[in-house]
């Protein structure tokens, strides 16, 4: 998420606070009351972004994008992040204030690859999980895939070796039941520089063929803001519509909610892309 849909996300927006907010949103802060949430990377939250937040965490109220009125709400918050903190504070980019709030409990988890019998748990995991979404019937996983996945070094965690597991499921024939070590292909786990990712063609071609699984920010991170809204221009095109929940969960890991608020936030709706082609 950028700032401001961060923001929107997560302390909700009034009717009219920004262009395409059409109805007012609560925001995930407020329907967690009672809860437990989970604020995965805070370290990359915008200063401004985390000076909000930190209101919150004093005075336990959010106040909605646009808004005039707070909510109260009795949440409780737990913080993740893979940057260390401590040189994010050294180089203020990271509240000093907000770090004392959320450093209250700490866990330390290693990376995956200084846990490997993890590696073996969580394959198991994430293809009985997973295979049903895909149409597969996974029922065992061989010996060898497993070692092949245990050796590997998982450089980017959990993520990485998720998407490995949802790239051998789509490319499993829908009659197979077991995952064979040729099944695992650990090259959709190498991360691509620059020079190969100008290389490999069209993005929206790469993306919908499933070569590349992505979020739209990610996209917009890596190849640029206009290469990820003409991505979401010809998926609406290619679906005569917005793409279905199923989509957007199999293309980009995102919601369908999150994917339309993306679209709707950089100005793309189907009226308008249907009007312009």
């Amino acid at each position: 998420f950028n700032e401001d849909l961060l923001a929107s996300e997560l302390f909700g927006h009034a009717k009219g606070a920004y262009t395409g907010a059409w109805t007012e949103s609560r925001g995930l802060l407020v329907g967690a009351h009672g809860g437990t949430f989970l604020l995965d990377e805070v370290g990359e939250m915008s200063p401004a972004n985390q000076a909000k937040f930190l209101r919150v965490l004093q005075e336990k109220r959010v106040r909605p994008v646009g808004g005039t009125e707070s909510a109260s709400i009795d949440v409780r918050f737990l913080a993740a992040t893979n940057r260390d903190l401590a040189v994010e504070l050294r180089g203020g980019r990271f509240r000093q204030d907000l770090y004392d709030r959320l450093n209250i409990y700490r866990i330390h988890l290693p990376a995956l690859a200084a846990r490997r019998e993890d590696v073996v748990v969580a394959a198991a995991h994430y293809f009985h999980e997973l295979a049903p979404r895909y149409g597969r019937a996974v029922r065992a996983i061989s010996e060898d895939a497993l070692w092949k996945m245990v050796e590997y070094d998982w450089p980017e965690n959990l993520r990485q070796l998720v998407n490995v597991v949802t790239h051998t499921l789509i490319n499993l024939a829908p009659d197979r039941t077991r995952v064979e070590a040729d099944d695992v292909d650990l090259d959709t786990a190498a991360l691509p520089n620059e020079a190969d990712e100008a290389d490999e063609g069209d993005l929206f071609e790469r993306v919908l063929g499933g070569n590349l699984r992505a979020s739209l920010s990610e996209l917009a991170s890596r190849f640029g803001e206009p290469a990820a809204i003409e991505v979401v221009r010809r998926m609406m095109l290619h679906f005569s519509g917005l793409p279905p929940e199923t989509e957007t969960r199999r293309l980009f890991d995102m919601s369908y909610r999150n994917w339309q608020h993306w679209a709707h936030y950089h100005g793309l709706s189907w009226r308008k892309v249907k009007s312009c082609s």
